[in-house]
């Protein structure tokens, strides 16, 4: 078992949970503040109505600069774990193949096997755990692998920010005023993307009416953009998200550091 010298990855870990609660607790101040604007729509022929939303994110870049910030944390923390390992085996620091040292994080087999070489310095039941832990052996039911999350935040935050977005509306009721002879038809939610001056929602009346009166309530939240995972999800709520990969990152560097 590792002891001192996991100290480096978990002082990491630790920064990015500490990154992680400041934007989550901004973004929790941001949704209590309700800072969006509904507003009621209607067609020419008193048809088909919607509901849109306005809204602003001022701190958009400064969220983007933190989550990404918190992630490369986290895979420094892998990276330095694996650092950790060949010092502890070689009893050399720093390690003969110090430069080549990296946490490798695949989605395939094959492709774990040509990334070898970043450990092939260490034994064979520490890259025999590390094997465990990669992506295609630890899958989410709704996200796509932690792991291959975090390596494609780390790599894509190198080249541009991440894309901060306002995530699909949390919760969504209305109430609609309607003289009876009139019905209320094809009601659609939007659980997409949504961004400034959306519509969230839509509906029909028949036979046409101009005087409906109808309130809707909804709220949302800051989500960040990724793949898509088993069901589709391309947006998940930051508060949720960050949470997840700190817990992730701290489980494989305890599994594997458990192995030495």
């Amino acid at each position: 078992m590792l002891g001192k010298e996991l100290a480096d990855c978990m002082l990491k870990i630790g920064r990015a949970e500490v990154h992680a609660k400041t934007v989550n607790d901004e973004i929790l101040d941001w949704e209590q503040a309700e800072p969006y604007i509904l507003s009621n729509n209607v067609d020419s022929q008193g048809y088909r109505y919607s509901v849109k939303v306005s809204f602003n994110l001022p701190y958009r870049d400064r969220w983007s600069l933190i989550v990404g910030d918190c992630i490369h944390n986290l895979r420094c923390a892998l990276d330095q774990l694996v650092y950790a390992i060949a010092v502890r085996e070689s009893g050399i620091d720093p390690p003969l193949d110090e430069r080549l040292l990296q946490f490798p994080i695949t989605d395939s087999p094959g492709t774990f096997a040509n990334e070898g070489r970043r450990i092939k310095s260490l034994s064979q039941t520490v890259r025999t755990s590390i094997e465990r832990v990669q992506p295609y052996n630890r899958p989410d039911r709704f996200l796509p692998p932690l792991l291959s999350l975090i390596q494609y935040f780390d790599n894509r935050d190198k080249h541009k920010l991440l894309n901060v977005a306002i995530s699909k509306q949390q919760v969504g009721e209305g109430e609609v005023d309607l003289p009876f002879v009139h019905r209320i038809r094809n009601i659609t939610t939007n659980q997409g993307d949504i961004v400034d001056g959306a519509e969230i929602v839509t509906f029909t009346v028949d036979p046409p009416y101009l005087d409906v009166k109808y309130k809707y309530k909804a709220a949302f939240t800051i989500g960040l953009r990724h793949p898509a995972g088993p069901t589709g999800i391309k947006v998940t709520a930051i508060r949720r998200l960050l949470p997840l990969l700190c817990e992730e990152t701290r489980t494989v560097v305890e599994i594997i550091g458990s192995k030495v």
